[in-house]
This record gives structure tokens, sequence and C-alpha cells, in this order.
């Protein structure tokens, strides 16, 4: 189970495993017991034979016993026909209980899940309601001193960006496609520093085998050596698994995946057959998952993922990624314990830690990593530490965040079951935005609360939430 990747893992249902778990040890648990009758078998047969039926049979009933033999002869390769016969059907049993196991898993689950929150599902209805007839009646309130209130003014300016021209020219390079499909680099140069040629030509993938339409379909995507891509679409449309498979978590059905350290010029042959084509096996991908994963440990420790630490750099990273004011605020700065029963992350200072690029790598893949942040941090992530301090490196970025396209070299519109037309998404971004600020009146609040109800229905209405909250509080003790 530990080894499966992602695709194995999501065909792998619950009731397999439990019943793998469960069932089919006990198998194992029983074969000890009657394996030995494999060989016990024939020694039996030859002794009855001989001993029993070949003295005492003979003596007492005479021919007759070779009647009892030929039966005994007849039904013996009738038990191992029955043998195999019962292999067969206690393999399909098996699929069987493995669906009825999980059939009932998840409707333990399901039921579970509705006993738990159906007495909060009650108190959620009543304080919607509650907040439906607030709302209701501050709509309906007459018209008050409206001054005061701020003035939102926006100014926005749009500019259209005019494509780059690319030239159509190809050249042709020293470089050639060994036989066994790899291609092949010049010995002489090194790659562990060069800038990857990604490209993606007719590559279909789903994560379940036959289903229909697949996660992606046909997908073309060249991207040139130290270029910044931006994957954008709809939600569900598939941009996660582009990133998944160069990862190799997702294997392809059709197409081939070329990563080639080197030139931006290439000349592929069209017969390529399905799979990954790569001249340098040992390509460093560093990836940025969409949700943060880090790991029981310091925070130092999640930065460096296992690298050396190297104090300039570590330093230099933590400013790109915003962190150095979080390290000033953690107990014990960057070297904070972090995980179970430890100091307790938010969600933006787990998307940095998680986006720490402290480990050199070829390829940079980075999963929507600007979506759990403000926008100063997002702004401040994606000029520092995307734009400049990955610069020269290829970097795959999937986004909604349609103001930082403007700055992408190339902008890859996966837009598979979605009607979303982005043909104008570089055009059409707000350069800035102007907002009057101002303050709203005391009494504005006051006459607010009072059309919710009188002094006694807010009294009432604090008390009971000050009674739940002790009777909530007070059952953690």
């Amino acid at each position: 189970l530990l080894q499966l990747n992602t695709a194995a893992m999501n065909q792998t249902g619950t009731g397999q495993i439990m019943n793998l778990l469960s069932n089919d040890v006990i198998r194992f648990d029983q074969l000890t017991m009657y394996l030995n009758y494999i060989w016990i078998m024939p020694f039996t047969i030859i002794l009855h034979f001989t001993a029993i039926i070949g003295t005492i049979m003979w003596q007492k009933v005479g021919i007759s016993s070779f009647v009892g033999i030929g039966t005994l002869i007849i039904i013996l390769p009738g038990q191992g026909i029955l043998s195999f016969l019962n292999l067969k059907f206690r393999t399909m049993i098996a699929l069987l209980i493995d669906q009825r196991v999980q059939l009932m898993s998840e409707l333990i689950a399901g039921i579970q899940v509705v006993a738990l929150y159906f007495p909060q599902g009650l108190i959620l209805l009543s304080e919607s309601i509650v907040s439906f007839n607030r709302l209701e009646d501050f709509l309906l309130m007459d018209e008050v001193n409206t001054r005061r209130f701020s003035e939102i003014t926006p100014q926005l300016q749009f500019k259209s960006q005019k494509p780059k021209e690319e030239s159509n020219a190809e050249n042709q390079i020293d470089r050639y496609i060994s036989r066994n499909g790899s291609i092949v680099l010049s010995e002489h140069q090194r790659l562990s520093d060069l800038p990857v040629y990604v490209k993606l030509q007719w590559v279909s993938a789903n994560w379940i085998n036959g289903q229909l339409p697949p996660t992606l379909c046909n997908i073309n995507l060249t991207i040139k050596p130290g270029q910044l891509c931006a994957v954008v679409g709809a939600v569900g449309s598939g941009k996660s698994s582009i990133l998944h498979l160069l990862l190799k978590e997702l294997n392809p059905g059709t197409g081939s995946i070329i990563l080639i350290q080197g030139s931006s010029k290439y000349n592929f042959p069209g017969n390529l057959s399905t799979g990954y084509f790569t001249n340098n096996p040992n390509l460093r991908i560093s990836y940025a998952s969409q949700e943060p994963w880090l790991f029981s440990g310091t925070v130092r420790d999640n930065v460096l993922f296992g690298q050396s630490y190297d104090k300039a750099r570590y330093m230099q990273v933590a400013n790109v990624c915003a962190l150095t004011k979080d390290f000033r605020q953690f107990p014990q700065g960057d070297m904070t314990m972090i995980g179970d029963r430890r100091v307790s992350l938010s969600g933006g200072q787990r998307a940095r830690i998680n986006l720490a690029v402290y480990r050199q790598a070829n390829i940079y893949l980075l999963d929507d990593p600007l979506n759990a942040v403000d926008t100063r941090v997002a702004r401040h992530l994606y000029e520092k530490c995307i734009i400049e301090y990955l610069h020269g490196k290829t970097r795959i970025l999937v986004t909604h965040q349609l103001q930082f396209l403007k700055r992408v070299d190339h902008i890859f519109k996966y837009l598979l079951h979605s009607d979303i037309d982005d043909s104008n998404y570089v055009k059409n971004i707000p350069e800035a935005e102007m907002t009057a600020h101002g303050r709203v009146a005391g009494r504005v609040y006051k006459e607010y609360l009072h059309n919710g109800g009188n002094n006694f229905t807010l009294f009432v209405l604090l008390m009971i939430f000050i009674i739940s909250q002790i009777v909530t509080t007070g059952n953690d003790y």
C-alpha cells in the first residue's frame, strides 16, 4: 500500500483493503494447518489400499471389495476438479465481498455523519431563520444617515498586451533519439544547472481507467527552457493533473511527455511512442502541492526538506517567501516545532512554508500556491519568489489570480469541459484601485441592533450565547 502511486490508490476501494486485512490474512493462517495434507494424502491412500482394503476387505468380502475400490478411484479425480471450481468461485466471491464491505463501510460512515451532525443541523437551521429575519428587518429599515458611510470609488484601468510573436524557424541540433526511446545529449555537456524544455504531444490520461470523458484529452503543450507557464481554467478541468503527469503520478494513456535539458530549439520526430522521454534520468523536480503538506518537526526542517543547511541561501528563501516576519513571531523562531499538539499554523503560513523553494531544482511545479494568502503577500511571493528568485528556471504555475498573468511567458488555456472564455485574461487586468476611507457612526450600529428586536430580546440572545459558550467549553473538561 505504501508503494502505490496516486492513480493506483484511487482504484483501490476501502472494501478491498478491509477484505485483504481480514479474510485474506486468515487464509494464510489456515494454510499452515492444511498444507501438510498435500504430502500426507499419498501415504494415506497407499496405507489404506494396502493394509485395510487389501487384507481385511479381501478376506471378508472377496472380489466384491473391488467395487468400493473402483468407486474411490473415480471419486478422487472428481474432488480435484471440484477444488479447481471452488478456487474459481472463491475468486468471484472475494470480489463481491469487497464490494459489499465497501458499501457497508460507506453506509456506516454516512450514518455516523448524519447522527453526529443532525443536532448541529437543527441549530444551524434555527440560526439561519433568525439571521434571515434580521436581514429582512434591516433591509426594510427606513433610510438612515448615510453621509458618513465610507465611499468606495474604484478606478479600473485596463491595458492591452500584444501577444509576443514567435518565430516558426526550428534549428537542427546535434542530438538524436536512441533506440530505447530516451533522448541523448552530448556527454561533454553538464546537465545539472541547465534549464528544461517541456513538451507534451497529444497526451491523454485518466485517473480511472475506462471513465468517460477522460481527465486529459489530446493535450499539446510546449514550454521553452527558463519560461514561466501559467495554467488556467475552470475548477475540475484538469490543471493539477498536468502537474501529476510530469511527476509520473498519473500515467499517460496516449501521447509522449518530453523533458529535455539544453537548447530551446528542437525538432522531434512525429512517431514517438507513448511514455516519458528525457536526456537526464536524474532530473530534479520540485512540487508545491495545492494542499500544504508539512511533517512533524521544526519549521527549518520543513523548509530544508532533507537538504543541507546553507545560512545565506536559507535566509534568502525565507525573505522571498515572506517567512522572516513569521520567524520572529514564533516562540523559538524557525526552530519552533510544528505538528500534532504543537504550535498551530495558519493557512497562509502553511502555504508559504510549503512553497519555500530552498531545494535547487530544474523544474518547479507550483499548484496554486497564491490562493491561501492575502493579496499583498501573494504579490510579494509572485514578484520576489516566482519571478525574481526562480528566474531562469522552468516554472509551471497553476493559478486563478488573473492579475498575475501579465508577466508570464506563456499561458496554457486548458478549458476542457468548461464554457469560460479566457482569451482576454491578459487584457482585462486592473492596474489600480482607488478607495476612499471613512467611518460609520455609532448610532447606525445602535439603530441596526434595535431594529432586530427590543432590549429584552437582545438581552435574551446575549444570555443564550453566554450559556451556550459556557456549556460548550465545559464539555472539553
